[in-house]
């Protein structure tokens, strides 16, 4: 569950991932 939430927190900050979501 914390990995989850570290990875929630990496894709807001990248926008690369935004648009990958």
């Amino acid at each position: 569950m914390k990995t989850q939430l570290t990875l929630g927190s990496k894709q807001s900050t990248n926008p690369q991932t935004k648009p990958r979501l």
